[in-house]
This record gives structure tokens, sequence and C-alpha cells, in this order.
């Protein structure tokens, strides 16, 4: 029977997770200001975990599926443990496992953890998922503990990992409508020993010219005294040919230490990433397993040189803090512990809608900036295409009314952010009376005139640095762009980004989208009227002293004398009701979208 309640750790506890209503969720996407953030999505079926990748479902390492598609197919094409001992295979987390395994998934902000205790085998499992945190690379690292519940050793082989994963460079369309061709170009390069590295070996479009390809992704495992485990990476010798991956049979037929030693294919496959491990557990062993992007192999092999037990221990212990820090500037003691849960985690929910405005030091006022922001582009409503920077103080999209109204506790808890929303939000109102769909964030537009200002601090590359800011920027990809360049300055990252921030003018960011809206205008009374609960002695200044500009879009609603159209049955009918300004496109080289 399933049950639900809070631990004593502020951990929300699903008993038997798998026999309950099923549901669709998410990992925050956030590594801090600092780090390089992922997209993770989850349901309460198998292993949990259904998709995850980086920026956007074009760029998936396991691919974007809908909450009905993923409930039905996580268990096959997720995460996978399976155990041979005594000559048989069990697999950990099955839908079709004995009777006698009890299940848990404990919820945190930023970390999910599954849990089962297997009586067949005399083994508890536990499997924990967080992000890379506070790092340069985005990953996603999964934690196993199996911990040896009977009093003598247990000797076992294991396989643990994924049946699919894809290659850096293969996009959503790729995947849904040309799977079986795309693996033409796919290639697995072993970057070092027990490390391959995922990609493709040229670009895929049909185009006179061939362009190299050096991103890639990744997978290593590593166990608790740091060392490094085989990969397979050729589904052949995991599922032999039982292609629909429902079980291992060539892992069944075969032990696990031919099968390392077996030459695996490399190329025009579509490859799978299964961890090796043969062995006797006394007590407990633990191993760790990151899979993410690399710009380049070389990239990799410097990062791995940081990689071991210590280093992802610390990463599940920022993955925790961060998690910590989402919800800590909401405070909430009553009678009811799971109530205050339930408004942190709707304090986090807010924060990932709207953005969270952090403050950068201006030239004459502060500099509010809302980093990590997203559309809810959750399974349930997979149309929404979700964007989240791949970058440092990484922001995404949202639409008007989500990030608007997802905004409006800003102030309360950052009094700095000020009039920033009011202003934003009043000016994405066109003359005549219609809001934009989308919303991008905002950019920064550096003064020329101010550049030697800042080359007097830079100390190698001043003419990158030029280059970098001649075109608009976000801070994020400004920062990332100076440390992929190995630009050098006096300062240190945040003074330096100030200082190039004050001599900017920061512009919001917004487009047309799938349409326009009439009344979400609404909103901007809630962000006046909490603004002036803080600010009461502000409203005159706000009212008659703020200049306030107007959103020009390429597109713009017509008129209805030119919308209402009299149809063939009679009928009054609006169609084709806006109008986009093909001249003021090509004019201004706007992307009306």
């Amino acid at each position: 029977m399933s049950t639900y309640y809070l631990n004593d750790q502020n951990q929300f506890v699903i008993e038997n997770y798998d026999k309950t209503k099923t549901f669709a969720s998410f990992l925050p996407s956030v590594a801090g200001v600092d780090g390089i953030p992922m997209w993770v999505y989850y349901v309460n079926r198998g292993q949990a975990i259904s998709s995850f990748g980086v920026e956007n479902k074009d760029q998936p390492i396991l691919d974007f599926v809908p909450a009905n598609i993923a409930y039905r197919q996580t268990e096959i094409t997720g995460f996978r443990t399976f155990i041979k001992r005594n000559g048989t295979v069990h697999e950990i987390f099955s839908s079709v496992s004995p009777d006698d395994v009890q299940r848990r998934m404990i919820i945190d902000t930023n970390v999910l953890t599954i849990e089962e205790v297997n009586h067949t085998l005399q083994l508890k499992v536990v499997v924990r998922y967080f992000t890379a945190t506070h790092e340069n690379y985005p990953g996603l690292i999964r934690k196993i503990e199996i911990t040896n519940l009977s009093n003598q050793p247990v000797a076992i082989e294991l396989l643990d990992g994924l049946p699919v994963l894809w290659p850096a460079g293969v996009d959503n369309y790729m995947i849904k409508n040309m799977a079986n061709l795309s693996v033409a170009w796919n290639d697995v390069i072993m970057a070092d020993e027990h490390l391959p590295f995922y990609c493709l070996r040229s670009t895929t479009e049909d185009t006179a010219v061939v362009g190299t390809v050096s991103v890639g992704h990744f997978y290593a495992t590593y166990d608790e005294h740091s060392r490094r485990l085989p990969i397979i990476y050729d589904a052949d010798y995991v599922f032999a040919e039982n292609t629909s991956f429902l079980r291992p049979s060539y892992f069944e037929r075969n032990n696990l230490k031919a099968i390392v030693s077996s030459r695996q294919v490399v190329a025009n496959k579509l490859p799978c990433a299964f961890t090796a491990f043969d062995g006797t557990i006394d007590k407990k062993a633990t191993f760790f397993t990151v899979v993410g992007r690399m710009p380049a192999i070389e990239a990799l092999l410097e990062k791995a040189k940081s990689f071991g037990s210590d280093y992802f221990i610390s990463q599940e212990q920022k993955a925790f803090a961060l998690g910590e820090a989402l919800k800590a500037p909401l405070i909430s003691r009553t009678a009811y512990p799971i109530f205050d849960a339930y408004l942190e985690q709707c304090f986090v929910d807010n924060l990932l809608r709207g953005g969270y405005p952090i403050v950068f030091k201006g030239k004459d006022q502060p500099i509010v900036y809302h980093v990590f922001s997203r559309i809810h582009g959750d399974m349930e409503r997979e149309y929404n295409y979700f964007v989240v920077e791949p970058t440092y103080y990484s922001q995404g999209n949202g639409n008007f009314r989500d990030v608007n109204q997802n905004r409006r506790n800003d102030v309360y808890f950052v009094k700095e952010a000020g009039l920033f929303n009011i202003k934003q939000f009043m000016e994405l109102i066109q003359l005549d009376g219609y809001n934009p769909l989308t919303i991008k964030g905002s950019s920064f537009y550096f003064d020329q005139k101010a550049m030697d200002v800042v080359l007097k601090y830079v100390k190698t590359k001043p003419e990158r640095v030029k280059e970098l800011l001649q075109n608009k920027f976000t801070p994020g990809k400004l920062l990332k762009a100076l440390e992929d360049e190995k630009v050098e300055y006096e300062l240190d990252k945040v003074s330096f980004l100030e200082l190039i921030l004050s001599h900017s003018q920061q512009e919001f960011e917004a487009a047309y989208g799938t349409g326009y809206w009439i009344d979400h205008w609404t909103y901007n009374l809630d962000l006046i009227e909490n603004y002036l609960n803080v600010f009461p002695d502000d409203i005159e200044r706000l009212l008659f002293e703020e200049r306030f500009r107007s959103f020009e879009s390429p597109v713009s609603v017509l008129p209805r004398s030119d919308k209402y159209v009299l149809m063939e049955d009679g009928e009054v009918r609006q169609i084709d009701a806006i109008m986009k300004d093909e001249e003021k496109i090509k004019r201004l080289g706007l992307n009306p979208d």
C-alpha cells in the first residue's frame, strides 16, 4: 500500500512510489550562478529519470517525451540495474520483480532518491540523482549504493546504466523522425580508459560542405576508491537479440568478464552506456556515475582529472546545499510541517517560473538581473519549447503572464528589485494595448566609449575582449566566452563583470511568439500594488517622474474591419487577425518569432 509523508529531514517520501497514481516532475535545472545547468525530468515509474539534456529538447542525452509516454517507457528506456547472482539475472526497480520488495521515493528540492529492499537478493539498493553544481559543464550525477543485508559476503556481476544514450548533435527531429538514418553518423571514441565520448563524426545537414563536430557526451563511473569502471556502449553485449530491451539476454548467457573483454562496435550504431562491476560486496558498495556534455575530448580529459569519490561526495553536498539556498528566503513555521514545506516549494516554483532577481553593482544604480527562469516545459505541457541557457547566470524563456505573475513577490524578498518588473512589463505593452507572448530575459549592449575603462584591467587578448563587447551579450555567455578564450584580467569575475555591466545598457528581450493578448496587462497592477506596499511614499515618482517606453513588434493585430469576415454560410468569423510587417522585419533585421 502506498503512503505519503514528510520525514524528519523535511523531505517528501512516497512509499511504494511505483504503485501510486502517475505523476511527472523535474529537477530544478539550477547549477548555481557559477554553474552550467542541465534539464532533467522524472516520473514515479522505473528508476524515475525519463529524459535529460542540455538547453532544450534539441540537445538531449536521453530524449524528451510527453508524460503519458514517459509513464509507459521509462522503466525500459531509462536507467536500468541488472544484478547477476548465482548465474541468475535480477533487475532492480522492475515492475516484474517478486512481491518481496519494498520501494520508496524521496523528493528533495534539488535531489531525487529511490530505494529498493530486495529480500530475494538480500540487498538494499539506493539510487540518488543530482546535477553538477557550481561546475563549468552540464552533468547528471547518479550515486548508487548497494548494501548487503545478509551475514555473508555476496558475489555479484552488475550492469547499471542506460539502454540508449544519444550522441551530441542529434536533435529532437532526428530522434523522432530519422532515428534509423542518424546512426550513420554515430561514433563512440574512447577519450581514455573506460571513458567513452559519444559524438557525431561530422555534421548531418544535407549540404555540399560537411563540417566537423567536436562536442560530445560522456559517461563515466567510479567506485568508492575512485577507480574508473568499464563501460559497455554496444547494446548487443547486453541485450543481444532482445531488441525490445525487456531482458538483458546476452548478459544472461555470458559472464561479465567475457563481455568486458569483447570488442565492441564503436560506429554506426545507437549506443548504450552500462557500467560493469564484477566483485564481492561485504557490507556496502558505492558507485558514482556522471553523464554530461563537453565541448571537446580535451576538455573532458582535463575535467576527468578531478573526478573521484571525494569529488562526487562534494557534489552531492553542494546539490543539497543549493536546494536549501533556493528556498531559504521563505521561512514558515506552523503547526503543520508539511504545509511549511509546501510553501517553500511554492516559492521555488515561483523562482523557476519568473527567475530570481540578483543585483549587480551599477554605475549610478543597481542592475537587476533574473536568473534560473524557464518556461513551464514539463512533460504534461510538452507543447512548450523550454530553454535552460547552458551558461553561468543562466536565464530562460517564458510567457508574459507566467513570468509577470511569478515576479509579483520579488520586491518583498529583494527590495533592490524596486521598479524593475514594473518598467519591464509596462514597456512590453504596445501602443495598441497588446503584449507579446514570449519573454526571453534581458541582454546588454556595451557603451563603446568606455572600452578603455575595461581594457586597462585586461591582461591577455584585449582584441578578443573588444570583439565580444561589440554585440549584445548576457552576463553568463560573456563570462563563459572569456573563460573558453582563456582571457586573463586583474579583477575577480564578479567585479570585472560589474565593471562591464555598469557601462552597458540593459534591454528586455521579447517576441510575438505564437500570439497576442489584450488582458495580461492586468497583472501589471499587482506589480504596482506590491511595490507600493513596500515603497508607499514612491507613488508620485512612479506616476509622474518615471519615463516609460512602449514595445514595437514587426507583428501587429489588424483592426476589426480587416480581420472580421463573412463566411459562405453567413457566419461571422475572425480570420488572419495578425499582420507581419515584412518591410520592418527586413529593415531592422528582426526575427518576428
